[in-house]
């Protein structure tokens, strides 16, 4: 599929919006004429009875606008014209009485108390219309920005007599699922004879895919719906409503509505259960930096696993787990004891014993729910680390100083500073030689499993209220950057194993290659993973259900891609997570918030390499996806890459398809962490370290040759002094992992490097492509087809925001007016051009 954050413009679209441009201007045909004159829309809201648009509401004020605007009680004259006196009946809800009973005693089915609608006939004289729309707003955005779909709908009452209960039985219900569609004639489209008025296959949900998830629907019929040009669909849930009364006795309303996607991430993921037995609890280390006494050795209660072996840390704070943890605990260990009971049979090997073992299986709920899950995997094992030494923990270097407002005579306060400090020396070593001796049994796994559990276990519970509801998060749908020398900067929480875990130099290695010739210990993540492959045969893993790990990227050791899917998370990672959500509040929180917790997790760890958002998906509105916003490039069917070719957004009379641009607006909006920027760039300085700084520098001077070297120039110096520094501080780390002040200088290094990803200014801004903080707003007439993410570029601007740069759709305004102006405002923000 097209990468939702940076794709092309649909071919068709183009054409249409290239004729409308030349319309009148260039071209004086019928066609041309049609467009000018006819472009007036018309909107049709629908109520539905369910959670999707396929059972409407039975009801007469089911529908409002539409087709029904050309008849009936909106025509002057007629049976049923606003000008006739018209009879109509008012249903309300009444109860049986005795009199009731007495007077039908043959009608079994009055009963004293039962309730029954009484139908009252009443005369409308009012000489007023039925209820109608006034005004349309739609917004589709980037979820990944913070911008939601959703709508307003303004109408009018003018008989509330009449209409005011049906219409509040209708549309004054939150939660009441609705469909809008605006929809301009045939006749609009210019270029109709080329493209029959519909947009590409290409820019549509995949056939096979709608066919899969919905095999009652007629996809042919779905498809040609959602492809007219003229026609733009918005589905969602009302929200809220408002209702006021004029001063000529009219209603003026207002229904807000919001996209289907956007309404289920708030679902709780907590549901309170007795704690399980902790029984043999163990001691796992964890190093803290105390602001009094330095680094400190901690240790907290360990549950164990069904064979004993160390689990995941628990704290007595917490009166009670999350049901959705205890869940995925339990079921992560019947998988592995599972395993461990499927290879009992193989006896070349005899038997395993589970924490000896570094175990790398597959995880699925159940199995045959899933095919082929290349992304679902969990990972456990005994830990080999690095023993820590002296020399890799800071001295404690105090001195004494004299309090003079003591009470304490010098000599006591001496004494005191001596105990201090020796306790200080005591805890140091103690920190030492309880890392060394420690259990390092930890339990990991995919993000790609992870979010299948979610989806099994949480979002389910969701099916009342959104159809089909589900979050999407695959290897085949979501990419990140691959970065050669990118390691993770906390991978005791968030691990990024290579296909071959034993590879020096891979994502797993924190060491150099000298440090190896030299005979010293380095850390090398879970690079055993295959010493069970080695153990077992082929046929006996495979009926166990292992299978071979893929790897968390592809390609070669220089290009690829990764894959956030198999990223793996650590369970006590996630339980100290799902811990901190619950404190402090009714152990009650969303599941945008945990998801959003893990995104923030995965950022650090790689640096800010990745960042993970639910945003909708293109394919089916109903549902999101979890997908790497900082991955910009577009996959085709066969998975290569496609080269993105910026639309030129045709404005101003010298363009050669000449103007389509109603409204237009450009401007610049520097954020407080660059307001030095101009000084950076006029003093000529050295580049900083903000993300933003060398990209506007180079661009700045895109006309001038000699500024443009010595940008380049700088850049590749600061690249190959970041190289050599995370190379550094990599080893550093193996030797020491776990200190604070070791692990924050990782951060440090592996984040600067994915500012200064190559030694090419020009490469890397096809990589990062950070945001400027530029922005364009046009407004054009309303068309379908338009998609945040879709690339545009404005020939009307300087020269260097036209070779460097393109802008993206972020946000789409589709507005109706009451007299049946339908517009499209597009909301667009400035990157480098990736191609």
């Amino acid at each position: 599929m097209s990468n939702i954050f940076y794709s092309e413009v649909d071919k068709n679209l183009q054409l249409e919006l290239n004729a409308r441009g030349r319309a009148g201007f260039f071209d004086r045909s019928t066609q041309a004429l049609n467009y000018m004159l006819n472009k007036i829309a018309n909107v049709e809201l629908t109520a539905y009875e369910g959670n999707d648009s396929k059972s409407p509401l039975a009801k007469n004020y089911a529908v409002l606008g539409g087709g029904q605007m050309q008849s009936g009680r909106f025509m002057p004259n007629g049976p049923d014209g606003f000008l006739t006196e018209r009879a109509y009946t008012q249903d309300s809800i009444n109860f049986y009485t005795e009199q009731d009973v007495q007077a039908n005693p043959a009608n079994k089915n009055i009963i004293v108390g039962n309730a029954y609608t009484e139908s009252k006939p009443l005369i409308d004289k009012s000489r007023r219309t039925g209820p109608y729309l006034t005004n349309i707003n739609i917004d589709i955005g980037d979820h990944s920005m913070g911008l939601l779909n959703k709508a307003t709908v303004d109408f009018v009452i003018p008989n509330p007599t009449r209409d005011l209960d049906g219409i509040e039985e209708t549309w004054f219900r939150p939660g009441r699922y609705v469909k809008i569609e605006i929809v301009h004639p045939k006749s609009v489209i210019v270029s109709a004879n080329q493209t029959d008025g519909l947009l590409t296959e290409k820019s549509l949900p995949n056939r096979n895919r709608i066919k899969e998830l919905y095999p009652n629907w007629n996809t042919d019929e779905f498809l040609q719906d959602i492809a007219q040009i003229n026609e733009f669909t918005f589905e969602g849930l009302i929200t809220s409503f408002n209702f006021t009364y004029t001063s000529d006795a009219t209603i003026e309303a207002n229904i807000s509505l919001t996209g289907t996607s956007n309404v289920y991430t708030d679902v709780s993921m907590y549901l309170s259960t007795p704690n399980k037995k902790e029984d043999n609890p163990k001691k796992d280390p964890k190093i803290v930096m105390d602001p009094v006494i330095g680094p400190t050795y901690q240790t907290t209660a360990v549950t164990s696993g069904a064979s004993g072996t160390p689990g995941t840390s628990t704290t007595q704070s917490f009166a009670a787990r999350a049901e959705f943890y205890d869940q995925l605990y339990n079921r992560f260990e019947t998988l592995i004891n599972d395993f461990c009971t499927s290879l009992a049979g193989d006896e070349t090997a005899g038997p395993l014993i589970k924490d000896q073992f570094q175990i790398l299986i597959p995880f699925t709920l159940p199995k045959s729910t899933v095919k082929n899950p290349t992304d679902h995997y969990i990972l456990a094992g005994q830990q080999y680390l690095p023993k820590l030494q002296e020399t890799d923990i800071p001295e404690i270097k105090d001195t004494f100083k004299l309090d003079p407002n003591s009470l304490l005579s010098e000599a006591t306060q001496k004494a005191q500073f001596s105990a201090s400090l020796e306790q200080k020396q005591l805890n140091r070593k103690s920190l030492i030689d309880n890392f060394n001796n420690a259990s390092a049994y930890n339990r990991y796994i995919s993000l790609g499993g992870l979010v299948h559990f979610i989806n099994s276990y949480v979002v389910t519970k969701l099916t009342g209220t959104v159809a089909g509801a589900e979050i999407v998060c695959s290897d085949a749908l979501c990419f990140s950057n691959y970065y050669p020398s990118l390691v993770s900067t906390t991978p005791d929480d968030v691990l990024f194993l290579p296909k071959d875990p034993e590879t020096t130099g891979g994502m797993n290695f924190y060491g150099s290659q000298a440090s190896i010739l030299q005979g010293n210990e380095t850390l090398h993540y879970y690079h055993k993973v295959n010493d069970i492959a080695k153990t077992y045969t082929e046929q006996t893993l495979t009926k166990a259900g292992w299978a071979q790990w893929t790897g968390v990227h592809d390609g070669t050791a220089t290009s690829g891609r990764m894959y956030p899917t198999r990223i793996f998370l650590n369970l006590e990672m996630i339980e100290k997570t799902l811990n901190s959500l619950s404190q402090g509040n009714t152990k009650s929180f969303s599941m945008k918030t945990f998801m959003t917790m893990l995104s923030s997790k995965i950022s650090y760890a790689s640096g800010k390499a990745i960042d993970m958002k639910l945003v909708s998906y293109p394919d089916d509105p109903n549902k999101l996806i979890f997908t790497d916003t900082k991955y910009l490039k577009s996959i085709d069917k066969l998975g290569s890459v496609e080269r993105v070719t910026p639309y030129s957004v045709p404005m101003f009379a010298n363009h050669e398809n000449g103007s389509i641009v109603r409204e237009f607006n450009f401007s610049a909006k520097l954020p407080d962490n660059v307001k030095n920027l101009s000084y950076v760039l006029n003093k000529g300085d050295d580049v900083t370290e903000e993300s933003i700084a060398p990209y506007m520098n180079f661009m700045y001077n895109a006309k001038d040759p000699n500024k443009i070297n010595e940008v380049l120039d700088k850049y590749r110096s600061k690249h190959e002094q970041i190289l050599v520094q995370l190379a550094q501080t990599k080893a550093k780390y193996g030797l020491a992992p776990g200190v604070p002040t070791i692990q924050q200088e990782l951060y440090k290094a592996v984040s600067d490097y994915i500012k200064y990803p190559t030694d090419d200014i020009r490469k890397s801004q096809q990589i990062t492509a950070p945001l400027f903080p530029f922005d364009v707003d046009i407004t054009i007439d309303g068309i379908n087809g338009l998609r945040y993410g879709d690339v545009l570029q404005f020939d009307a601007l300087p020269l260097k925001y036209r070779i460097n740069t393109v802008f993206s759709i972020i946000g789409i305004t589709h507005a109706v007016s009451n007299y049946g102006e339908w517009t499209s405002k597009l909301k667009c923000i400035m990157r480098p051009s990736i191609d």
